[in-house]
């Protein structure tokens, strides 16, 4: 077996798992709050998701 091959192809098993710890991607906040919206908005609304305020997400909003 080529050497080089089996170390690039081991450091990607190794690397892709810590940097995904690392990094998070799947989180998604609002950053504004609406104090107004239209009502033909509201009547297009197919699911939504409740965010709390804490570490990532700094204000509560529903989404």
């Amino acid at each position: 077996m080529n050497l080089p091959i089996v170390l690039a192809t081991f450091g990607i098993v190794i690397v892709h798992p810590i940097s995904d710890a690392v990094f998070p991607v799947l989180f998604d906040c609002c950053t504004e709050v609406a104090h107004h919206i239209p009502r033909r908005w509201l009547r297009t609304v197919a699911t939504f998701d409740i965010q709390n305020g804490g570490d990532l997400c700094k204000i509560s909003a529903v989404m």
